[in-house]
């Protein structure tokens, strides 16, 4: 698994692109060699479809959960908060749309913890995305069998889900029951099925 830039033990960056993290990832595929299955999840999505255009003869299966069109950031989003907390919550319930009540729950859950240590890196990838020129067209016609994956929950127009299928000549829509945004957190069972 790749440690994206200021995820695990890997140092932030600022200042980075989707195009500098698809790089990264490209190298990993180097040393991996063909036969690769690629996964990413919202911002991460992205880098693995970038990626995987750039390198589609190591990439045998690509899986995208909820990769979000990057022209629907608020610049409100790309300032640096006071609050952290704040931040997170603002970021489930108006970007993503997650109602209230289930980022009350999060929040009182173990989960959060870990989203607001993660919160820094997330400004960094909003930036990114919000200055990435993302064009379905540019991917028509990648040979690789892709699993374009969204929460049943999830408002789907802000996600690229159904602009990819209509592009992708191997694509395929699954529809995850009663999840948002982040069900490999909160189903992962159902994820991994």
């Amino acid at each position: 698994a790749l440690a994206r830039r200021g995820r695990g033990q890997t140092s932030p960056t600022s200042g980075h692109s989707v195009e500098d993290e698809a790089t990264d990832l490209i190298a990993l595929l180097h040393q991996i060699g063909p036969g690769v299955f690629l996964s990413g999840h919202s911002y991460g999505a992205h880098v693995a479809l970038a990626a995987a255009a750039q390198l589609p003869s190591h990439v045998a299966k690509l899986v995208l959960y909820e990769a979000p069109w990057p022209h629907l950031i608020p610049s409100a989003f790309l300032s640096t908060p006071r609050d952290w907390d704040a931040f997170c919550g603002h970021f489930f319930t108006e970007l993503l749309r997650v109602p209230a009540a289930e980022v009350q729950a999060l929040r009182q859950s173990v989960h959060w913890a870990p989203i607001l240590a993660d919160a820094p890196a997330t400004l960094h990838d909003l930036r990114a995305l919000a200055a990435y020129e993302f064009n379905p067209e540019d991917f028509a016609g990648l040979p690789i069998p892709t699993l374009l994956q969204i929460g049943a929950e999830s408002p789907r127009s802000l996600y690229v889900t159904d602009a990819l299928a209509a592009m992708l000549p191997k694509a395929t829509i699954a529809s995850l029951p009663g999840q948002a945004h982040e069900a490999m957190t909160t189903a992962p069972e159902l994820y991994a099925e």
